[in-house]
């Protein structure tokens, strides 16, 4: 799943092993911190992330400052704001539906089912094809309307390994 993290973070570098812990076990898409506490004009870095920041200007010491920080797979591009405060605004812009997408990626089945459409094909539409697809699983889960075709599947059963071929038990589907 794709997450949006918001913290007030109270220190960039000193929080970088926590940071470090939520991107491993969430993967958010995008990560927004208040009061990173950089320096005047210095740019911290997260690895595979586009870094957004302004950070306080009139401070002997580092304090206060914001950031954002973008999945570089995910296009994205500041938008300017004239202000003394520390405020910025970043434009995402998300070309897939981002559960739909996060939903597929997480799917590894490679196999097709009774459509003979394997989900590599799925996984790779274009933006206009993952936007119908959603339409259509929107409009089946609104109406309850699930199709008599995706109650089918194939199976295959596999034996386990040293265990007698005669015990339904011991067979695997696939």
């Amino acid at each position: 799943m794709s997450s949006f993290i918001q913290w007030n973070i109270n220190g960039f570098y000193k929080r970088s092993v926590d940071i470090s812990c939520i991107i491993y076990n969430l993967q958010p898409a995008i990560l927004c911190f208040q009061e990173t506490n950089l320096k005047n004009n210095h740019c911290a870095t997260i690895k595979n992330y586009k870094g957004y920041f302004k950070n306080r200007t009139h401070a002997l010491r580092a304090s206060g400052g914001v950031a954002n920080f973008i999945k570089d797979t995910i296009d994205s591009e500041n938008i300017p704001i004239i202000s003394e405060h520390e405020v910025i605004a970043t434009l995402v812009k998300f070309h897939k539906p981002l559960k739909l997408l996060t939903a597929l990626q997480s799917c590894n089945n490679k196999s097709p089912g009774p459509d003979n459409v394997p989900y590599i094909f799925i996984k790779n539409l274009p933006p206009l094809g993952f936007e119908i697809l959603l339409q259509i699983y929107n409009t089946i889960w609104t109406q309850g309307l699930f199709p008599n075709q995706w109650r089918n599947a194939n199976i295959i059963p596999i034996p386990k390994p040293d265990k007698s071929k005669f015990d339904i038990e011991n067979y695997r589907p696939i």
